[in-house]
């Protein structure tokens, strides 16, 4: 019901004419491109190493009174930037000195939000962030993931500790716990993660049609600061976990 409601709000501000815009972002070693189409709603793809990752998914965030952040009337303002700095890692970890390498993409849609994408040499992310003055209550997030191969996942919750199965073989009545990594046969290593959450829940992921997975928060509504800056939503891409830990890209 949730979801079909959802539908309804896009549809709707479908209603309003906008002109689709692509913007391009790749990461410091071009081996990693992402495009956002920016128009009545807000999706991104993801191609790596030559090959897709990720078919076009739709991200936004549902306030209970109505507004959407991620389906606009009107085109975004774009920033760029790129950064190449060195992050410490206060842990004892085996990498205590962490490369926080990237080419960043912000729109803005007017004065009330932002969603920010990073690219790394290892992977994605990317977050809302808002300025209203007043406080908001965030009724429903959309997270897609609509991945372009039938990866095999690591599909975890407490009634099943440990399930390894092909995204589209995933029973759509379980949920499964983030982190979620994944495996596409050839030696790649996906992980799906969230950082930085303050003030928010825990986001669970379930399987949609044929290799897709959503984002879903169990009683979801929030109300928090009309300002601030949102959770990231990350995808890190690699030939072993461990490449997540050597950027910046969860930190």
């Amino acid at each position: 019901m949730k979801r079909i409601v959802s539908i309804l709000l896009l549809t709707l501000a479908l209603a309003v004419g906008v002109q689709a815009k692509a913007y391009k972002l790749s990461s410091p070693s071009g081996q990693i491109k992402l495009t956002v189409n920016a128009g009545h709603y807000l999706s991104w793809s993801l191609e790596a190493f030559g090959e897709k990752v990720l078919e076009d998914s739709r991200i936004s965030l549902i306030l209970s009174d109505g507004r959407v952040l991620g389906v606009a009337k009107f085109n975004p303002r774009a920033s760029r930037r790129s950064a190449d700095d060195t992050l410490m890692n206060l842990l004892p970890t085996k990498h205590r000195v962490i490369g926080d390498r990237y080419n960043e993409l912000r729109l803005r849609y007017g004065k009330d939000y932002s969603v920010l994408f990073r690219v790394y040499d290892n992977g994605v992310a990317y977050r809302f962030e808002s300025a209203f003055p007043e406080d908001i209550e965030v009724r429903e997030e959309v997270s897609e993931w609509n991945f372009a191969a039938d990866l095999k996942a690591c599909w975890a919750n407490e009634k099943n500790p440990f399930q390894e199965l092909p995204l589209s073989q995933i029973d759509r009545a379980t949920y499964s716990y983030l982190p979620v990594s994944m495996s596409d046969g050839n030696g790649h290593l996906f992980v799906l993660a969230e950082v930085d959450l303050f003030d928010y829940p825990n986001m669970l992921l379930r399987a949609g049609e044929g290799n897709s997975l959503f984002g879903e928060h169990p009683k979801m509504i929030v109300r928090t600061a009309g300002s601030r800056t949102f959770p990231w939503r990350l995808l890190t891409i690699g030939d072993d976990i461990r490449d997540s830990r050597r950027s910046g890209i969860g930190y």
